[in-house]
């Protein structure tokens, strides 16, 4: 197998067509490159994987000093703590959330170790990106010099390829900017995950934790999701957490899967609800018969965001919809299974959001009932680029 260095000098020499570009005077040209570049690929990830199974052994080895302090304190919580979270590092899973019973510097070595991830997955994310602007430019090359030779089949073959890998990845130079959130303001917050049990997971400045779901009657947890019968599911403890860290920011993304189980809920019927009834929210998804509606409270709207509802399109019955709705410093963008929905310019900010409960299905004190499966959802308080927000509502497509 080439070197990562190698392959990389090698695809730059089949782009810029000098000596040693066999693939291009071969009848499998396309196919010779496509093995290459993923044979690269490949490598890049064995390597970068390599370098996370070691710092993960180097931060296990660090945390025996933590947990020798939790021995000569008699701290039996912070030993057993120090455990799970090496453990999880050994096992490749989930660190444990950090409860009161965590010191600081438990707190300081996880942050300074998932800094170090990052680190590593940015690399990787560069080298991987290099690599791929040196495939593309060669495979137009490619492109043009079979257009020329009269081989249209094969041309279009290689701009196939060219689409596929502009579209897995996008290019940096047609990126909306987005604001930067630190490490230190960042909220996440995801359900539906099968390998996470199907848990609510919350990130708040690299640690994380488990809120609980409160399930009211006419609702079941099934294998797919949450299975809605006109009742309500609420995320306990997120009434103020979520808009202080939205207005601390300025931004919010909601990512959502679900499938309708019929067109006949109007009111508009509530999907998921940031609300303290039917007169005051700072967001909620419904749907109103086919439409699908998104209100949401800005410093321009009423406190019922009925002012600036959203219409991103029509829904099919017993069929899945992913939707992405992100707002940040350069306006709102929505995407719907890929494709973009055209909305209008929201001018105004979130500041006026308020400390409301979370909840999917049916608000406090209405009747606006919703009958369907939420499959997947996410709330973060950072915003999206469109093209983010479009490989968002393909997930799993």
């Amino acid at each position: 197998m080439i070197c990562m260095k190698n392959t990389i000098l090698f695809l730059l020499i089949l782009a810029v067509g000098g000596p040693g570009t066999f693939a291009q005077n071969n009848e499998n040209a396309l196919e010779v490159s496509r093995l290459l570049y993923g044979d690269s690929l490949k490598r890049f990830e064995k390597e970068h994987f390599e370098k996370v199974a070691n710092l993960g052994d180097r931060y296990v080895e660090r945390l025996e000093t933590v947990k020798n302090n939790y021995k000569m304190m008699g701290n039996l919580d912070g030993v057993l703590l120090v455990e799970s979270e090496q453990s999880a590092v050994k096992a490749g899973g989930e660190l444990p959330a950090l409860g009161e019973e965590a010191s600081s510097e438990l707190s300081t070595v996880r942050k300074q170790y998932l800094q170090a991830m990052k680190v590593l997955q940015d690399d990787l994310d560069t080298q991987s990106a290099k690599l791929r602007s040196v495939y593309l430019s060669h495979l137009k090359i490619l492109q043009s010099k079979l257009t020329r030779e009269n081989r249209i089949d094969e041309a279009l073959k290689v701009r196939d390829e060219v689409d596929r890998v502009e579209q897995a990845q996008p290019d940096p130079s047609t990126e909306r900017a987005v604001a930067t959130v630190s490490p230190e303001q960042r909220f996440d917050m995801e359900w539906g995950l099968p390998q996470r049990g199907r848990q609510v997971w919350v990130v708040t400045d690299g640690l994380q934790r488990k809120p609980n779901l409160i399930f009211d009657r006419d609702t079941q947890l099934t294998g797919d999701g949450i299975l809605l019968k006109g009742g309500r599911v609420i995320v306990e403890g997120m009434d103020a957490e979520l808009s202080n860290a939205v207005k601390e920011t300025g931004e919010f993304t909601l990512r959502i899967a679900f499938i309708p189980e019929n067109l006949r809920s109007w009111g508009p019927g509530r999907i998921i609800s940031y609300s303290k009834g039917g007169k005051e929210r700072n967001f909620t998804l419904g749907q109103q018969n086919k439409n699908l509606l998104l209100r949401i409270r800005t410093s321009e709207t009423d406190l019922n965001g009925t002012n600036t509802e959203l219409n991103l399109g029509d829904l099919i019955a017993g069929e899945e919809t992913q939707v992405v709705f992100s707002y940040g410093p350069n306006g709102a963008v929505c995407f719907r299974d890929g494709k973009e929905v055209e909305i209008d310019d929201m001018v105004a900010d979130l500041s006026s959001w308020e400390e409301m409960p979370l909840m999917m299905g049916n608000e406090f004190g209405t009747h606006r009932k919703w009958l369907g499966s939420i499959l997947h959802f996410s709330l973060s308080n950072a915003a999206l680029s469109p093209d983010e927000a479009r490989k968002a509502s393909q997930l799993n497509r």
